[in-house]
């Protein structure tokens, strides 16, 4: 037996009627989670990717922050240009208590130069701003120019703390082979602020002439 073909009115007709009988309250629903579900279908493969990508980042951060904490520290920066300077001039100063040795030093390049020291002038002293000690000499020297000059030279190269503060040369005749010539002299010398030193005042004779 074939089954009835239902005209288009027909069918209008019997949609109506289901609907009545669900209510549209229950299409509705029906209708929200069909479009949710399909929503979600469709955007699965972006969430996926969003994911993959938050994770990406992480993994980064986490490579960075161990490189990081591995990473050998920054060299830390030079002292200021004046603090350096300052730390050379310390670390050149000579020793107070062998102040006797660096006159030994001079005595004995004066005579193998050939000059004569005439007695002079030893003053020490101790700088309580700088905290170092100053050992200022006054020596009257008698002998060629030539030779003065090369012991002024030779003296700064042996004596790396000596200071050559200030030289005059006189002549007493315009022939004479021989000049007369006062040298001021400093040592900067480093030790403890009550140290006394020897000698002082004025130097004695058989130390204020070299042979």
């Amino acid at each position: 037996m074939r089954a009835p073909i239902l005209s288009p009115a027909t069918l209008l007709l019997h949609g109506r009627l289901a609907l009545g009988r669900a209510g549209w309250s229950t299409i509705i629903a029906w209708a929200l989670l069909l479009g949710g579900t399909c929503a979600c279908v469709g955007g699965l493969p972006y969430l996926r990717v969003m994911v993959a990508q938050r994770q990406a980042d992480l993994d980064l951060a986490a490579t960075r922050v161990a490189r990081a904490a591995h990473a050998p520290a920054p060299p830390a920066p030079p002292p200021p240009l004046a603090q350096r300077n300052l730390q050379a001039f310390y670390d050149a100063l000579g020793d107070v208590r062998y102040a006797e040795q660096d006159l030994a030093v001079l005595f004995d390049e004066a005579a193998r130069q050939g000059l004569t020291l005439v007695q002079g002038d030893y003053k020490l002293a101790y700088d309580k701003a700088g905290l170092f000690y100053t050992y200022v000499l006054q020596l009257p020297v008698t002998g060629r120019y030539a030779a003065i000059r090369d012991f002024s030279r030779q003296m700064l190269v042996s004596v790396p703390y000596l200071a050559l503060d200030e030289i005059s040369i006189k002549r007493q005749a315009v022939g004479d082979a021989s000049v007369e010539a006062r040298l001021r002299l400093t040592l900067y010398l480093d030790g403890p602020a009550d140290y006394l030193a020897a000698p002082s005042g004025v130097a004695s004779p058989d130390k204020g002439h070299a042979p």
